[in-house]
């Protein structure tokens, strides 16, 4: 004979809208910090006062998210009190079909003119480290 007996735990876990939010952003900056530190490292900097970054508009990046991140990352690191700089690119496609290009929103690629939905992403899909500024 087979018994089965199962345990099941539930356990207290409350997630806010904004420990949501920043996890996207979190993911960013932790890799955005490890580059940051090696360019700086190989350019010698002895610190990093400002990281310019471009943000596609497709990537949903909420700037106000990235900042709080960039601050929770950064302590005890060379880019310690630097100022993180998002850019915004909106996004740029062209329909496959007809070639016309436009803005997408992010939900709705459809093309204006030949309402296709087939579309070749020309900008706004990338997070791009632009600059870094620094003291030698």
């Amino acid at each position: 004979m087979f018994y089965s007996y199962h345990h099941i735990f539930i356990l207290p876990f409350t997630v806010n809208l904004f420990t949501l939010e920043i996890m996207h952003e979190m993911s960013i900056v932790t890799v955005l910090i490890d580059q940051v530190i090696d360019i700086a490292q190989r350019n010698r900097l002895k610190d990093v006062q400002v990281v310019v970054l471009v943000a596609g508009q497709l990537r949903q990046v909420v700037p106000e998210m990235m900042q709080e991140a960039f601050k929770a990352v950064i302590p005890g690191t060379i880019v310690e009190g630097a100022v993180l700089r998002v850019e915004a690119e909106a996004a740029l496609v062209r329909c496959r079909a007809c070639q016309a290009e436009y803005q997408p929103d992010v939900d709705d690629f459809i093309c204006r003119s030949c309402q296709k939905a087939d579309v070749e992403i020309l900008r706004g899909n990338d997070i791009i480290l632009k600059t870094i500024e620094g003291n030698k």
